[in-house]
């Protein structure tokens, strides 16, 4: 890795730790409680959580438990059902509730949990589908496939599975 790349990786970290300490994580789960209905705030709430929780680190896993004690699973899963058709939406609730219910320790497991009884398990099942897939996808619905083919796809979700 360049110098100029470590060193750019190092300061989104340091800036994500800054904003978290500042007050950013519950700011941001506030906002998204207090306006529910309006689209952008819901979709910057979303990509300011996935942002701020993305890591592995000690500081990382700290802003994810944070995160979740903050209720931002529930404000994300919460935004995803309150704007199912909106893509940045859905795409960057995704990326917040990967990223905060990233791990299989138990405070991972935990969050994904909580993320599978407000709903998420899934919207974010969905997305991975629909991600691999390269379309569409819809629970119990069928999607076309090049080629012609055509499949169903039905699924149940143990909340134990890693996502």
């Amino acid at each position: 890795m360049s110098d100029a790349l470590l060193e750019a990786v190092r300061a989104w970290a340091a800036r994500k730790h800054r904003a978290a300490g500042a007050g950013a994580l519950e700011a941001a789960v506030a906002a998204m409680q207090r306006h529910q209905y309006v689209v952008s705030v819901q979709g910057r709430g979303s990509g300011a959580l996935g942002n701020m929780c993305w890591g592995t680190d000690p500081a990382g896993l700290a802003r994810k438990h944070r995160a979740a004690g903050a209720w931002a699973i529930e404000a994300v899963v919460a935004a995803m059902q309150a704007h199912p058709q909106v893509v940045h939406v859905q795409e960057r609730g995704r990326a917040a509730l990967e990223g905060i219910c990233w791990g299989t320790g138990p405070a991972g497991m935990a969050h994904k949990h909580r993320a599978a009884r407000a709903g998420g398990r899934t919207r974010v099942l969905v997305h991975v589908l629909s991600a691999l897939l390269g379309t569409t996808v819809t629970p119990g619905a069928t999607f076309g496939r090049s080629g012609g083919r055509t499949a169903c796809v039905r699924f149940k979700v143990d909340v134990g599975v890693h996502i």
